[in-house]
């Protein structure tokens, strides 16, 4: 037998057998996710033609609040970024905590250190939210994108032991409003019934959480010298009863506010890319949930 007849294995059993990484069944659950990876590596190809970029996703159903358990999911986004990267945080929800969403900010800024954070708003990203827009060197929107009024929506424990969520502003306006009302008449009824509504300890967390919200969304803003950060934080905490929590703040408004706004045309080929991303995210994201995702990381968890 010569050298080349026996280098070669007669049984094919005796043959080195390399399992499939994934299973099929697997793979086929996990399809639309695969789909969603592979754009997002699309997209960090095509925006870091010049400077390397790294894609990474939070979008959080209607019914989801920005918490502090959104730690493990940002944590989890961060840790194949290497300190210094430059990130583009696509960032969609209605907002909820000041101090969660001010801790998310600067997790991503310690990893980003000097490099530039591109927030991308696809959709809306109001409130606490927009908070954390404000951490960023540039905020990306288009036509369909919005930011918002930085109105806290809190969860208090009322005299009766049940918790509510309320927005700070609206309460803190009903109250000095009806009592507004009671200064110049101590005995209209309608005031005295909804001043009986509103209890003294709610008022007080809520300023105070409304002077934090303010502190937070200036240090924010301190890092860029080109921002007017006084008159932009009066703007979004300004609490005027023709205000709303839902309030739309365009590209171009935010621009005249003196953010540093990058506007995307819808046509462009870079927001046509984040634009289809976001659809399928947001079809695979129920209004209880939430999706933390990257070319690396897909996670998706429930309301907490």
């Amino acid at each position: 037998m010569n050298k080349l007849e026996s280098s070669a294995p007669e049984n094919s059993e005796d043959q080195e057998f390399s399992p499939p990484t994934k299973t099929p069944f697997f793979e086929a659950k996990n399809a639309d996710r695969y789909a969603r990876q592979r754009l997002i590596r699309q997209i960090e190809s095509e925006i870091g033609r010049r400077v390397k970029r790294h894609v990474i996703c939070y979008i959080a159903g209607e019914s989801t609040d920005i918490h502090r358990n959104d730690v493990l999911g940002f944590a989890d986004l961060l840790c194949r970024i290497p300190p210094g990267g430059n990130v583009d945080l696509v960032l969609h929800s209605l907002g909820g905590d000041p101090d969660a969403a001010d801790k998310l900010a600067k997790m991503v800024r310690k990893r980003v250190g000097e490099s530039e954070l591109r927030v991308v708003v696809p959709d809306y990203a109001k409130s606490a939210a927009t908070l954390i827009a404000l951490e960023a060197d540039v905020i990306a929107m288009s036509d369909t994108s919005e930011l918002g009024p930085i109105d806290p929506q809190v969860r208090i424990q009322r005299i009766d032991g049940s918790e509510d969520q309320y927005s700070a502003f609206s309460y803190i306006y009903a109250f000095y409003h009806f009592k507004a009302i009671l200064d110049q008449n101590p005995s209209d009824q309608s005031a005295l019934l909804m001043m009986g509504q509103l209890e003294p300890h709610v008022l007080i967390e809520l300023e105070r959480i409304v002077a934090r919200t303010r502190t937070l969304a200036e240090d924010l803003l301190k890092g860029s010298s080109a921002v007017p950060f006084t008159a932009v934080v009066e703007e979004l905490l300004d609490p005027r009863s023709d205000r709303t929590h839902g309030q739309v703040i365009t590209a171009q408004r935010a621009t005249e506010l003196g953010l540093t706004i990058k506007y995307f045309s819808p046509d462009d080929p870079v927001w046509k890319m984040y634009w289809r991303l976001y659809c399928l995210q947001r079809s695979v994201t129920d209004d209880d949930k939430k999706l933390f995702e990257s070319s690396y990381v897909s996670l998706t968890v429930g309301a907490t």
